[in-house]
């Protein structure tokens, strides 16, 4: 059977029928999942066991932030329906808006739209090849990190309180 798939898979190069592709393929996984099982093999290590590097973690926080900014734009989508509707509508979208509550929001909103952007730029960076090096992707992780947090508090101390 074995050298029939073989032969099977040379006649699939030369004939790229795709039907013929697709029941070769369902016949040799079936073959490799029963040898899986036969193996006894170690299974991989768990998350736990690896350290959370600086890169990994920003590239989590990359996508928590765009999430989050992505959340944050029907706060806008609110008080923009709250503008066209009229003044009484508005009025409490500006008692709601202009809360504690709010300016915690924003707070934190500004921190995620901080972040992606610097954490952005940085990506473009390394699509033009600067700053691949390990030393170079952690301290430019450190900066992004640091360039967040002092224009975050920046902002919050100027705009919102």
């Amino acid at each position: 059977m074995q050298a029939s798939l073989i032969s099977g898979r040379l006649r699939t190069a030369r004939n790229p029928n795709p039907s013929l592709r697709i029941a070769l393929a369902n016949l040799t996984t079936s073959t490799d999942s029963q040898t899986m099982d036969r193996v006894d093999r170690p299974l991989s290590p768990h998350l736990q066991v690896h350290r959370l590097e600086i890169t990994s973690g920003l590239s989590i926080l990359h996508r928590g932030t765009g999430l989050a900014l992505s959340a944050g734009l029907l706060l806008l989508a609110y008080w923009l329906m709250a503008v066209a509707s009229g003044e009484a509508a508005y009025d409490e979208a500006s008692a709601l808006l202009g809360s504690v509550w709010a300016k915690v929001f924003y707070t934190g909103w500004a921190f995620c739209f901080f972040y992606h952007l610097a954490n952005g730029i940085r990506h473009l960076l390394w699509d033009m090849l600067i700053g691949l090096e390990p030393e170079q992707y952690r301290v430019s992780g450190w900066a992004v990190m640091l360039f967040t947090v002092i224009v975050t508090g920046a902002y919050s101390l100027w705009v919102i309180f």
